[in-house]
């Protein structure tokens, strides 16, 4: 999720906005103007409305932030880096790089969350009784009602045991904690995620059927969001626990130089046996790297269309990054572990590369990286 602006740095943290919050932030400002607030408050005008619905919306994206915050400064307690907070249609995101240390660290970055929001939540209750008594009248009390309620609503469903809720971070913490296994842990929180993402989307078409289409829809979204998001921290966890402790000259593949200026057919034809090595592809008067390229990439080619220049086809060599042999694998690969393409370099030579179809093959594979660093370059 990319920031569409900044709104600075809050106590250290950098925190955006994605253009969908405005999106979100109008619509519920109109739901809140044209059906909860004058239900709950008749009798005022509608620019009065407005202006509640308005201010309830900006005030439910500042418990968010509080709440999104929470996490990030107690994850930087615990010694892990945060790159930043965006707000989006779905709430907040914390960007967590690396993993907690331990079972009780995941456990307080989890938990203080939801703490923040019950917190907002009675804040904004306690307020409401204070100028309830002194007179105030009864739409900013219902403004401040809302908020309560909502902000304790959204407590309680982020500690429902499932990812990527806070509630599934703290499943993991205990399951990680009783197995002394984090990625067991990851997986048992994203299974809990599909599951729920299911009774969401089921209760979504129910609602539909119904002829509820808003709820149904809200429904469905949500499980939609809850499903991908579980299966992705499956995902990820499967690619750490594969990769787990794996230095990159154990799963690195041989270089070559080869011209890059023939076709994909040509390349092919001459080079086809040589399925271990990555090439270093040249192109024609122009010196050094260029592009960079595997025969079973090649091999992918639709036949058709294997009169392109191999180059044309090839990795460009301004995505690949420079790292060392003695490097750990999962370091070097970052955030984005199955789009990485790295070179080996020793001595200021390119001694070997990782390509992302190896990365794959390892986790579909899910052995142990020496037993494929031999078959890497196999036939698939």
């Amino acid at each position: 999720m990319n920031d569409t602006f900044h709104l600075g740095r809050i106590g250290g943290v950098r925190v955006g906005v994605n253009w969908t919050l405005l999106v979100m932030a109008g619509l519920l400002a109109v739901l809140l103007a044209d059906n909860q607030f004058p239900v709950d408050s008749p009798g005022y005008s509608r620019l009065a409305y407005w202006a509640a619905g308005l201010v309830a919306a900006v005030a439910l994206f500042v418990g968010v932030l509080l709440h999104e915050l929470g996490h990030a400064w107690v994850a930087k307690r615990a010694g892990l880096a945060v790159d930043g907070i965006t707000l989006w249609f779905m709430g907040g995101l914390t960007r967590i790089e690396g993993d907690s240390p331990t079972p009780g660290a995941e456990l307080r970055i989890s938990a203080v969350g939801p703490l923040v929001s019950v917190l907002a939540g009675l804040a904004c209750a306690a307020a409401r009784w204070l100028l309830e008594q002194a007179g105030v009248s009864r739409l900013p009390l219902s403004v401040l009602a809302w908020l309560a309620v909502i902000n304790i609503v959204l407590a309680v469903f982020n500690l429902l045991p499932a990812a990527p809720l806070d509630g599934g971070r703290i499943l993991r913490s205990a399951v990680w904690a009783l197995t002394k296994d984090r990625f067991r842990a990851t997986r048992y929180a994203s299974a809990a995620g599909v599951g729920l993402a299911a009774l969401l989307a089921g209760l979504g078409v129910f609602s539909l059927s119904r002829d509820r289409g808003s709820d149904g829809l809200l429904l469905l979204v949500l499980g939609w969001f809850m499903y991908s998001s579980a299966r992705a921290e499956a995902q990820v966890a499967r690619v750490h626990e594969t990769l787990d402790g794996v230095k990159l000259r154990q799963v690195m593949r041989p270089v070559r130089a080869a011209p890059g200026w023939v076709s994909v057919q040509s390349f092919l034809e001459h080079q086809g046996g040589d399925r271990s090595s990555v090439f270093m592809l040249e192109d024609w008067g122009a010196p050094g790297t260029a592009g960079l390229a595997s025969v079973d990439a090649l091999a992918a080619v639709p036949p058709s269309e294997r009169y392109q220049r191999v180059l044309d086809v090839a990795v460009p060599v301004g995505q690949a990054r420079g790292v060392a042999g003695d490097d750990d694998l999962l370091t070097a690969l970052g955030a984005d572990p199955q789009h990485q393409v790295l070179l080996v370099i020793e001595g200021g030579y390119t001694v070997g590369a990782v390509l992302p179809s190896d990365l794959d093959r390892m986790v579909r594979a899910g052995r142990p990286p020496a037993a494929i660093a031999g078959t890497l370059g196999e036939a698939h």
